[in-house]
């Protein structure tokens, strides 16, 4: 069984690293974070690999997985340079879903095979995700070995993986961004505006709920063209402009907000008026 170490067990990589050892695709080895306490708790969530808080500290492995925020990788990447950690034949992968992987270029150099997966779904609680990512949609690139051994690693553990193109992977998880980080903020606006139109909380939760549930619903069973309703729809301008006048009494950004969509709601109208 090949060896594993993660760099970076945040949400993505304590549950990967737990679906990696629960399978037996890897034998993690070791599990670095920023402090000992981190390193500890995903060293205990993954049940396996040693934690620790430095890259000198690293077991070596078959595989580097470095699940970091995107402004870290770079670092990353010159500290396991710097201590000679990666061998020849050995591959190094990242979890970003913006940055390709020649940002590993480097350790191609010291004779790695390079390459990034990002897996398309949300990682808010690793425990949910362990129990169902089966199925999980995961964008993948790189070297042609690497690409071989992450997709039979991946999917062992239940992922159905699709290959990028890595000059698109900024536009790419830009269309991620919308369709999953956007859209908790769209609800958190529109329980905002339920809450400043007098209305608390928990009803307002109750309001946006089934609302946002069944347009979703709809998008995907139906298209965004048929999903669409409401006033922009039904052409009811005079409405959308005093709706626009009313959230700048309330709030500026939310009012911007707001008018932003309307180009963007009117074209998809308009595609489905002529269909």
């Amino acid at each position: 069984m090949r060896t594993l170490s993660i760099i970076g067990p945040g949400r993505v990589g304590r549950s990967l690293g737990k679906l990696f050892h629960q399978l037996e695709v890897f034998q993690i080895t070791s599990v670095m974070s920023r402090s000992l306490e981190s390193a500890v708790s995903s060293s205990a969530f993954i049940g396996a690999g040693e934690p620790v808080i430095s890259i000198e500290q690293l077991s070596a492995a078959d595989v580097f997985m470095l699940a970091v925020p995107d402004d870290e990788i770079e670092h990353q990447v010159s500290r396991l340079r710097q201590y000679a950690l990666v061998e020849t034949d050995c591959i190094v992968f990242h979890c970003s879903g913006s940055k390709s992987s020649s940002i590993l270029a480097p350790l191609r150099e010291c004779g790695a095979h390079v390459a990034s997966v990002h897996p398309v779904r949300s990682f808010a609680d690793p425990a949910l995700v362990v129990s169902d990512f089966h199925g999980t949609m995961c964008g993948i690139e790189g070297d042609q070995l690497a690409l071989q051994t992450l997709s039979a690693a991946f999917g062992a553990i239940g992922a159905r993986v699709f290959e990028l193109s890595p000059e698109h992977k900024l536009r790419y998880h830009a269309a991620s961004v919308f369709a999953s980080n956007y859209l908790v903020t769209l609800i958190d606006v529109a329980q905002q505006c339920y809450v400043a139109a007098g209305l608390d909380l928990d009803l307002a939760a109750r309001l946006a709920q089934p609302l946002a549930s069944k347009t979703l619903e709809n998008c995907f069973r139906l298209g965004t063209t048929a999903a669409l309703t409401g006033p922009i729809k039904r052409g009811d301008f005079e409405t959308v402009q005093r709706q626009e006048n009313d959230l700048l009494s309330l709030d500026r950004s939310i009012a911007e907000l707001y008018k932003s969509f309307v180009p963007l709601t009117t074209e998809i109208a308009k595609r489905s008026g002529a269909e």
